[in-house]
């Protein structure tokens, strides 16, 4: 699922806000792991994605690893 919004209503904290709803869906699914999509550090309007814990990123060599702090 993917959320848009007008970048001037950034405060509200739509993505956090879409990561929480689908976090509960998983959960009400007996889902064990969510995945919050792609992910670029240099992206500001992907900051978000790093306040959740644990964490981990497929580095380009095929593996996981810790996420960002």
């Amino acid at each position: 699922m993917y959320f848009y919004h007008d970048p001037e209503t950034s405060a509200r904290g739509l993505g956090t806000y879409a990561a929480l709803y689908e976090i509960e869906e998983a959960r009400g699914a007996g889902i064990p792991y969510y995945y919050m999509g792609f992910w670029i550090d240099r992206c500001p309007t992907m900051h978000y994605k790093a306040s959740f814990r644990p964490s981990e990123v497929l580095h380009p060599d095929g593996i996981w690893r810790p996420g960002p702090e």
